[in-house]
């Protein structure tokens, strides 16, 4: 059995591992695929606790699985907080969850794909 203070500890080890990830991640110039968003992130970090919890053997998958809980609440803060984007003299507004952004589309349909096998892992584990 997992000792109750130490989940909240996970969590936030996980959360603040994520921030200074995202820090480092926003304070370069942002490449890789578009369509990828910080709930994209998350909902994979979530997948991945149920997997873990699923498969893997009982106080490491569970120590694996709150540390990516926590790490996937952040990158949904991350996703919130976008705030307008300043380039030199040019500002433009951020897009949380790709809102009004030339990809919207094809982001929602990454996102819908992942909260479907995130609620059917949730349906399996409960």
């Amino acid at each position: 059995m997992m000792n109750t203070l130490l989940i909240p500890f996970l969590v936030v080890i996980g959360a603040v591992s994520l921030l200074l990830l995202d820090t480092y991640w926003f304070s370069e110039q942002r490449k890789g695929i578009k369509i990828i968003e910080h709930y994209h992130l998350g909902l994979g970090l979530f997948i991945g606790a149920a997997l873990s919890v699923l498969y893997g053997n009982q106080l490491w998958s569970l120590s694996v699985g709150f540390t990516m809980i926590g790490a996937g609440m952040m990158m949904f803060l991350a996703e919130w907080r976008q705030t307008p984007e300043i380039s030199g003299r040019h500002i433009a507004m951020g897009h949380p969850f790709s809102w009004k952004s030339d990809h919207f589309k094809s982001s929602s349909v990454v996102g819908i794909g992942l909260t479907i096998i995130a609620i059917y892992l949730l349906i399996i584990i409960g």
